[in-house]
């Protein structure tokens, strides 16, 4: 089975017994992120973790503990895999072309190491990744994308020759450390984290390689309820077929303010006489605000108070006669 296909990469590992892990006690020194995402940068083709629109997402962090590792990358439980979940409301139907990761490196004696980025299904009801979906080119270490020139950390980029069809709305997405172990020795290479209470640790899935084999958990598992995620940016083109997708429209939508805290506006044109479906969701699809104008003027004026809701993104769509028109929203 795809689920297991991880085993193939254990001959040669240190295998330990799972537990559950301390946190660091001396936080590694933070970093900016030399890539930050907002409303106007962002490619509609980009996809990344809701919380890097957060206001907690100011600095990256490598976690590491001496003698033991990083929390995010290799380290002696043999973490052979770190996975991010990504999620896209845009299509669920769609391929991976690369993925971009901040990338630590603990020991230079692992230069010539070379791993590559590798993207799962969703998780089943226990927690486990269902099909392995695909692999990207491997690339060396000693080669990544590590200029802190100006303080700042940039991103090392995996790049998918073959793309990554994903039939899903969200998917699981990261690095393979297999490679930093030997029988002898652990290079411990580590990707950067947000901070601490800054996520969901549920959303990072580790591949850990235990005395029964390869086993799963989240951050928030192995370390006790911690709450943090992976600062990544997946390029994606959406695969759009006539089949149960909507047209696309254009409605000349204005939303105002945006971003904004407490009250949000949409205004938008209704030419063709018939009903207008607007809906906001967030980044899982769930509705959180919704009305349904049965259009008899030129314009459409919609008020939501979301005073309520979470800071970070949110969807708007707008389903009428000529078809939909979505749009980012963020909530500060």
């Amino acid at each position: 089975m795809m689920k297991t296909l991880l085993l193939s990469l254990l001959l040669a590992l240190p295998i330990l017994a799972s537990a559950q892990r301390s946190l660091p006690s001396d936080l590694s020194s933070r970093m900016q992120p030399g890539r930050v995402p907002s409303l106007q940068k962002v490619a509609a083709d980009t996809l990344f973790p809701s919380v890097l629109l957060e206001d907690c997402f100011q600095f990256i962090e490598p976690y590491f503990t001496q003698d033991t590792g990083f929390v995010l990358g290799s380290n002696i439980y043999s973490d052979i895999a770190q996975l991010q979940r990504i999620v896209n409301t845009r299509s669920s139907s769609f391929e991976v072309n690369s993925v971009e990761v901040p990338v630590f490196l603990a020991d230079s004696t692992a230069f010539d190491i070379y791993l590559s980025a590798v993207i799962f299904s969703e998780v089943d009801e226990n927690g486990v990744p269902g099909e392995f979906l695909g692999r990207s080119d491997s690339l060396r270490v000693g080669d990544f994308n590590r200029d802190t020139t100006g303080g700042l950390i940039n991103f090392t980029e995996f790049v998918f020759s073959n793309p990554v069809p994903v039939e899903n709305d969200s998917f699981l997405i990261g690095i393979d450390f297999s490679n930093a172990y030997s029988t002898t020795s652990v290079e411990f290479i580590g990707l950067y984290g947000t901070p601490f209470g800054c996520g969901d640790g549920n959303n990072v899935v580790q591949a850990s390689a235990t005395n029964s084999g390869v086993v799963f958990g989240t951050v928030a598992e192995y370390y006790g309820g911690a709450n943090l995620e992976i600062p990544m940016y997946v390029a994606v083109e959406n695969l759009t077929t006539s089949l149960g997708s909507p047209a696309s429209a254009d409605y000349r939508v204005q939303v105002s303010p945006n971003p904004t805290p407490d009250n949000l506006r949409l205004r938008f044109e209704a030419p063709t006489r018939g009903q207008y479906a607007v809906v906001l969701t967030d980044l899982t699809g769930r509705q959180l605000r919704s009305a349904v104008y049965p259009s008899t003027t030129q314009s459409v004026q919609v008020d939501w108070d979301i005073s309520d809701l979470p800071t970070g993104l949110y969807h708007y769509h707008i389903d009428g006669p000529s078809g939909r028109q979505s749009g980012k929203v963020i909530k500060r």
